[in-house]
């Protein structure tokens, strides 16, 4: 398969790139292009079809590129980015964290405590809201800890809807 044909296997989701990239000889030729997707937002319609980020995140497992890879999805996703792509990399490094990632679940922790600081005043100006990319940090959160997560961002917008702050 060409880097071309994998590319395209990859923004379609496809089963064969992830057959390819488990597969194949030349894994290191094809890092660079699973790692171009999964820093673009490849999904068509992610209101209708949601992140590809499992199916990411299963490619790269099979790529064997983990470590290349998590550190720049790590560096994109605690800056600033678009609604569709921040939950395409949320999604990544939630399963990365969900199985065992200490530097995925802190990357989470970090963008949760970079939201949880703005007191309130995020961002919600097309294609970035930062209430629902808050909410989704706080989900995987939840998901990884358990109730105890729960309590803290409760807590947190608790603490901001009593101060009558805006975004």
């Amino acid at each position: 398969m060409t880097e071309k044909e994998l590319s395209q296997a990859l923004r379609r989701g496809l089963g064969c790139a992830i057959i390819e990239l488990r597969e194949s000889e030349k894994k290191t030729a094809y890092r660079d292009v699973l790692l171009r997707c999964c820093l673009r937002d490849i999904s068509y319609d992610w209101q209708t079809e949601g992140s590809k980020g499992l199916y990411l995140y299963e490619a790269i497992l099979a790529s064997g590129e983990q470590a290349y890879i998590e550190r720049a999805i790590i560096e994109r996703f605690l800056s600033r980015c678009t609604d569709g792509l921040f939950r395409q990399l949320a999604a990544i490094l939630f399963n990365s964290a969900d199985r065992g990632s200490e530097i995925a679940k802190n990357a989470l922790y970090i963008k949760y405590n970079y939201f949880a600081a703005k007191k309130g005043r995020l961002i919600k100006r097309p294609p970035v809201d930062e209430g629902l990319q808050w909410d989704e940090v706080a989900f995987y959160l939840l998901h990884i800890e358990g109730f105890s997560r729960f309590e803290q961002y409760a807590e947190d917008v608790g603490k901001i809807c009593l101060t009558g702050v805006r975004s």
